[in-house]
């Protein structure tokens, strides 16, 4: 195989990892924005909505405060649990945004 052929390989190769990073990160932007939507509208459903939330927020939380991640390796481990810790704080934070909206909040006192 000469050097022009490997090159073209590795390009052919990247260019599918970037194919799959975006239609990844779609699924996960579709995923979040799903799970927003749903937690919002069962917060609605509750007596006090908002205190539903930050009760929710709470618990959410606490739980990443315990994540144990699945994999042999400790420093892929931990950077899996800084990881998941740092998207959990994104997500929670877009939900305290949403949850200004709700009745309670006090904002909307």
């Amino acid at each position: 195989m000469t050097t022009e052929e490997r090159l073209q390989n590795l390009e052919a190769a990247v260019g599918q990892m970037v194919e799959r990073y975006w239609r990844f990160q779609g699924w996960m932007n579709a995923l979040e924005m799903v799970v927003c939507a749903d937690v919002m509208n069962l917060a609605k459903m509750q007596p006090r909505p908002f205190e539903w939330i930050q009760a929710y927020l709470a618990a959410m939380r606490q739980s990443a405060s315990t994540l144990t991640p699945d994999v042999d390796n400790q420093a892929k481990g931990a950077r899996l649990t800084r990881e998941t810790r740092h998207a959990l704080d994104e997500f929670l934070s877009g939900l305290v945004e949403q949850a200004g909206q709700l009745p309670g909040a006090p904002a909307r006192e």
